[in-house]
């Protein structure tokens, strides 16, 4: 007989960190999305499920890549608006 307690993962769970990666959502925020604590994200269920670790890789990339389009967009701003640049690289600094 197997021990320990039976995962919670789904599959349905590799579209739904990927759909959040694409918005920008950190890996805290995609553990409280699915209702998981943050380890099992980054450690349980990647060792577990290969299908998982793809799609959390993929969507820690796009999450990645949505902070930093946000960054490279926003370089430039029109007249009399501002971007809050320091806030950003800041941010960036303790995502990534």
């Amino acid at each position: 007989m197997a021990g320990g307690r039976p995962t919670d993962y789904r599959p349905e769970y590799c579209e739904r960190v990927i759909e959040l990666g694409k918005i920008g959502a950190s890996v805290v925020e995609m553990a409280a999305e699915i209702g998981v604590d943050r380890k099992t994200l980054e450690t349980a269920w990647p060792n577990a499920c290969p299908e998982f670790l793809q799609a959390f890789t993929q969507a820690k990339q796009l999450s990645q890549v949505w902070w930093e389009r946000i960054g490279r967009e926003n370089l430039i701003v029109p007249q009399g608006t501002t971007f809050q640049a320091t806030v950003w690289s800041r941010s960036m600094a303790a995502r990534f």
